[in-house]
């Protein structure tokens, strides 16, 4: 009997951890919007539209805040788990194309949750205007100019629009199956590809090809210098191993992340090697090498690397960088590896080399999912602006995961690169989930080159934003976690991006950007905008 009770008491103390354990998840998690529509989709300016709204969320919810454009509107929900409502809104006779919405919701524990939809606004116009900043009914890029830069059918740009510098990063198997239109777009719009995968003759002819489309253009092929991830030598001398003077291939060190084993970058056997193997592949038209992995410290490997202290293990991998360099026979060696460590930003590798890459850029390279902190932003972005020499190369290589899809997103890392940029910057967005080249329509943006060339960041520090001027605009980056607004000097025209991706075979990205006149702009949340003088 006695066991029963007990077992009685077990159940209901499991029960009751369970029913607060559920509680306790149920307080964690964020307002739920369940719909965000506008009523027609795409309103017609100065006529009325209506917004539907619904939210949930267990806790309560305290209220929301809609924005349509500059205009606020807030409505209090009383504290119910569950709210709908209906809003009727007359959007403004403007001239703009678009109009921004942002929905907040708000619970009774202040936890937030906001959606953006960008609306597309018609224009009833029964005599279009030509030279009124609208591309109108019956208006095309033919029989207005001014007015359409892209016509009804939203045509993109077959050529590159700018002098900024770009790069991408591609496999010799996907190279190899790129139609002519596509390898014309990435002669025209890309300056330089990084190559992954053994070279061969097909490759040569590949970049054959694109080089005699854009005599400027260059191909570095991947290597790795503390890793075998590109060469594997037979020789155990080329190895770490733990003891150091093992030469059991049991006992050599492993990369504790992604399985490779770890090259002894102080050793010449490793080095000679490295370098009979690249010169190899430079015969298949590279014209360089980018050598991965340069800023792996020792806690890299498994077992940690103890034989080198910190700073024997930095000073070895210089030297393994000058060697490449010195025997180069005038190739391009570039590492991956600049600043990614703070402690250790590998700055001085750029004496030996030709240039540097910052994986990530502004994105954490550990998850490449979320932006670093505005703090290590600022760090960051000064070092380029302050540190690089002009007679180096840097590639900002935006790389994200599947979490930073949005325009504003794009935008942060586009103006972050517009706020550094100089003749030796390249710039790459990247999906590291795909091989495939990737264009974005913000990329052939008509902003001029820099009018202005500061020696820190703070330098262009202006009411809460960073502002660089360009010869036909400017460009304002945020790195602040919610929207700034700043007032303008005169009238410009805000660059709003649509679409882009992946280069398609017809050598299209599908992508195309419109402008609206603003004398004052809501800069979003760690993001950026472009503003013309002139609209295109």
């Amino acid at each position: 009997m006695k066991l029963i009770y007990v077992l009685i008491i077990i159940l209901i103390a499991v029960v009751v951890f369970a029913g607060v354990f559920i509680l306790t998840t149920r307080t964690d998690q964020k307002p739920e919007i369940i719909d965000f529509t506008i009523l027609p989709e795409n309103p017609i300016a100065g006529k009325e539209a209506t917004l539907k709204i619904s939210a949930k969320d267990d806790k309560g919810l305290k209220g929301f805040e809609l924005s349509i454009g500059e205009k606020k509107i807030q409505v209090d929900c009383n504290n119910q788990r569950t709210y709908s409502t209906e809003k009727t809104y007359t959007i403004s006779n403007i001239k703009a194309k678009e109009i921004l919405l942002t929905l907040t919701v708000v619970d009774t524990k202040d936890q937030k949750t906001t959606i953006q939809k960008r609306v597309v606004i018609i224009h009833e116009t029964l005599n279009p205007v030509c030279g009124n900043n609208l591309c109108e009914s019956n208006e095309t890029k033919e029989n207005c100019p001014e007015d359409c830069k892209l016509d009804q059918d939203g045509e993109e740009p077959t050529e590159k629009a700018n002098d900024f510098k770009y790069a991408f990063v591609s496999s010799v198997t996907m190279l190899s199956s790129f139609t002519q239109a596509k390898k014309e777009f990435i002669a025209k719009h890309f300056d330089s590809v990084e190559i992954t995968g053994g070279a061969n003759a097909t490759l040569k002819q590949i970049l054959d090809d694109l080089k005699s489309i854009n005599s400027d253009f260059e191909a570095t092929k991947y290597t790795n210098g503390p890793f075998d991830y590109a060469y594997k030598p037979t020789n155990e001398e080329c190895y770490l191993h733990e003891p150091i003077n093992s030469r059991d291939p049991a006992d050599r060190l492993k990369d504790s992340g992604y399985g490779g084993f770890g090259m002894d970058v102080c050793s010449q056997c490793w080095r000679e090697y490295f370098l009979t193997q690249a010169a190899q592949d430079m015969q298949f038209s590279f014209d360089g090498v980018m050598v991965d992995d340069m800023s792996t410290q020792r806690s890299r490997f498994n077992p940690d690397l103890t034989s080198y202290t910190a700073e024997e293990w930095h000073n070895c991998k210089k030297d393994f960088l000058n060697y490449l360099k010195t025997h180069s026979q005038g190739k391009i060696v570039i590492f991956n590896g600049l600043y990614n460590n703070p402690n250790d930003s590998c700055s001085d590798f750029l004496q030996v080399s030709d240039g540097g890459i910052k994986e990530g850029f502004i994105i954490k390279i550990a998850t490449y999912d979320k932006f670093i902190s505005q703090e290590d932003w600022k760090a960051f972005l000064n070092f380029a602006i302050s540190s690089l020499p002009e007679n180096k190369s840097f590639v900002a290589n935006c790389k994200f995961k599947k979490n930073l899809t949005s325009d504003n997103d794009r935008m942060f890392c586009f103006t972050s690169f517009l706020l550094v940029n100089s003749s030796n910057i390249f710039y790459t967005f990247k999906n590291s989930n795909l091989e495939e080249p990737q264009y974005y329509p913000e990329m052939n943006v008509t902003i001029g080159t820099p009018a202005e060339t500061q020696n820190s960041l703070q330098a262009y520090y202006s009411n809460g934003v960073y502002v660089r001027n360009y010869s036909n605009g400017k460009v304002i980056v945020s790195p602040e976690t919610s929207a700034i607004s700043y007032d303008l000097d005169k009238t410009y025209y805000r660059v709003i991006p649509h679409g882009g991706g992946v280069v398609t075979e017809d050598g299209t990205y599908g992508g195309s950007l419109s402008y609206e006149e603003v004398t004052t702009v809501s800069v979003p949340a760690q993001s950026g905008v472009i503003l013309l003088n002139q609209k295109p």
